[in-house]
């Protein structure tokens, strides 16, 4: 299902393997789950643990907060915000080759989640955010596995909706 963009400066075009393409990205995100779930689940309580845990928290919260100021905007930027939050998840739990992979395959995803971002409330991905944030800050892994896990695979149950709404955009397959 190719995809082509025009913005202006030309048109882009995805190949014909965008689902898979995105599949692959939602298993390699969901793959860091079981870390951040592994790390949300540590008793290890004091010292330089949880002193990270709270560095990592904070950074979190002040993200979620410029995510919704974004998202109250009548044009939003938001998938920069949203990258950060990922790279952060990536980079908080010791995986920081994990974030390059994804961001050297999410190109085609690229295109398809800033047409989402223009399609559905950004309220609802920030809300998710919460979510995922929440469960770390209460150690609860399972809770934060589930919250990553149902936000990765929200872009592919969005794919047919974007698809109908930018018909024009998509070649046929």
């Amino acid at each position: 299902m190719p995809v082509k963009i025009d913005r202006g400066a030309g048109t882009a075009e995805t190949d014909n393997g965008i689902l898979e393409h995105l599949s692959d990205l939602v298993g390699i995100g969901s793959g860091t789950d079981d870390i951040v779930a592994a790390r949300a689940e540590r008793d290890e309580v004091g010292g330089e643990v949880e002193c990270r845990l709270d560095l990592l928290r904070n950074d979190l919260r002040d993200q979620l907060a410029a995510q919704q100021r974004e998202a109250e905007k009548p044009v939003p930027s938001f998938v920069p915000l949203d990258d950060l939050f990922h790279r952060t998840l990536c980079e908080s739990v010791g995986h920081p080759n994990a974030w390059a992979v994804i961001e050297s395959l999410k190109s085609q995803l690229d295109r398809v989640r800033q047409m989402a971002t223009e399609q559905f409330p950004l309220s609802d991905l920030v809300a998710q955010h919460a979510a995922i944030v929440d469960a770390i800050e209460q150690h609860e892994p399972a809770a934060a596995e589930s919250s990553l896990r149902l936000h990765l695979q929200r872009i592919l149950s969005d794919l047919p909706k974007i698809r109908e709404r930018y018909a024009d955009l998509f070649e046929p397959t």
